[in-house]
């Protein structure tokens, strides 16, 4: 069984309150062994590191964040000239699809439940670790995906299935193998006409996946927000999920964060027409993260964004 940490909670506060989501959740964390060549190198050079996915149609696409070390070595040299990366400056981009690793059809299976959300993906002792949260009404599908999973995907195995910790202490874990940051923005667009209905009522909502068109996530709405392409989570009068269908919004959480930037969280509150964003990434990701803040004011003509807080979890900011 993989080891779950209890670490002391710094305080570290967001712009959202996420207590509404949070308070529905239950969690699970499911590890894959793997002699994938990146997982056995990673193992053998002691490397910790997360990822996330992203999704074209039934491809999955696997997206692992490597922070630089401090001081190279030999063999991190060598480990990655015989690895195909983007290099970001503080941290290295490798992408695989499940064409390789097909134990990510676990994961694609998972994330196609409605109120499935995807924290990370952990990669250490050559072992590959997902964090998911859920809701009580969706047990008997997550049931049917570990029984599944268990008799087809390769090295699946249950490590977690229960009440979810709150976030905070998941990000605090997460914090101590590599520093993390939450950054918030506000984002105020100019009115268009003929809006989306939905977008006039007050929701708060929290990323599930990117697709190669799309943003899908889980919403907790006072107000029926369901159409065609959200659709309210069985048993539950104020959760729904769906896709962001303000086409700005959609493009400005793309631009700020789908590839380039892991993402731990992303939680959007709409109020009054406007937008406040909190994301919780890799801190090695900051500056970066604020120079696409600055691209996206440059070009955008919708509205501006504004960065309302930067803080880290080890409270250095």
């Amino acid at each position: 069984m993989i080891a779950i940490l209890k670490l002391p909670i710094p305080m570290i506060t967001a712009m959202i309150d996420t207590k509404v989501l949070d308070d529905k959740n239950r969690q699970l964390v499911v590890s894959m062994s793997s002699d994938y060549p990146i997982f056995k190198t990673a193992r053998k050079l002691n490397i910790s590191f997360f990822g996330g996915v992203l999704f074209d149609e039934d491809d999955v696409k696997l997206v692992m964040y490597l922070e630089k070390p401090k001081d190279f070595k030999r063999e991190d040299t060598m480990f990655l000239s015989n690895i195909l990366h983007k290099d970001m400056g503080n941290f290295l981009i490798v992408t695989d699809s499940s064409d390789n690793f097909s134990e990510l059809k676990a994961l694609g299976q998972a994330l196609r439940i409605r109120s499935v959300v995807l924290d990370t993906i952990h990669f250490m002792d050559g072992n590959v670790v997902a964090y998911l949260r859920y809701f009580m009404a969706d047990e008997p599908l997550i049931t049917k995906m570990i029984t599944f999973s268990s008799k087809y995907v390769p090295g699946f195995s249950l490590q977690y299935l229960g009440k979810g910790d709150k976030f905070m202490e998941l990000f605090s874990k997460f914090n101590s193998y590599a520093k993390v940051s939450i950054i918030s923005i506000s984002y105020n667009p100019e009115p268009i006409n003929n809006s989306e209905k939905m977008e006039q009522k007050d929701y708060i909502m929290e990323v599930k996946y990117a697709e190669k068109e799309k943003i899908v996530c889980v919403y907790q709405s006072k107000e029926d927000i369901s159409n065609e392409r959200i659709h309210r989570i069985k048993g539950e009068a104020e959760f729904f999920s769906g896709e962001v269908l303000d086409e700005r919004l959609r493009e400005l959480l793309s631009f700020l964060t789908i590839e380039d930037i892991l993402t731990f969280r992303r939680v959007v509150r709409f109020q009054k027409g406007k937008y406040d964003i909190d994301f919780y990434i890799l801190k090695s990701a900051q500056d970066l993260f604020l120079k696409n803040v600055g691209k996206f004011n440059e070009n955008s003509k919708s509205g501006k964004l504004e960065i309302t807080n930067v803080k880290g979890v080890d409270n250095e900011g």
